[in-house]
């Protein structure tokens, strides 16, 4: 069996640091393990707007749960930042209509949140 050459190609790394290569998976369980409590705050706030929770389209709910995950769980990003990176991927990933949708329904995540004290960042 040949033994394998090093490659003549320098590839950059995976994440930029350790903090980075965490991130995805530690974003994932905690979105998994705390659906059935951010799925109960998106419906608290489409009732709250008299919409209809089983009209909405199911990307649109994993894309909430997943920035409610990262809004609760990582204090150091920002909440317009998580807002604008779940904005961008409701655009590209679900309904033409969902990245308006789902910027209006984190902002009213976002009030609830800070209002019980969950979260204090800005």
């Amino acid at each position: 069996m040949p033994i394998a050459k090093a490659s003549p190609y320098r590839f950059c790394p995976k994440f930029k640091d350790i903090e980075d290569e965490r991130f995805g998976p530690k974003l994932f369980e905690d979105a998994i393990r705390n659906q059935a409590e951010y799925r109960e705050m998106i419906d608290a706030c489409l009732v709250e707007s008299k919409w209809d929770p089983d009209r909405l389209a199911f990307m649109d709910i994993v894309i909430l749960e997943t920035a409610i995950a990262e809004l609760i769980n990582f204090e150091s990003i920002p909440t317009l930042v998580t807002i604008n990176e779940y904005t961008e991927i409701a655009n590209y990933y679900s309904t033409p209509k969902s990245g308006q949708f789902i910027t209006g329904l984190l902002y009213a995540i976002i009030n609830n949140l800070k209002k019980d004290g969950i979260i204090v960042k800005e």
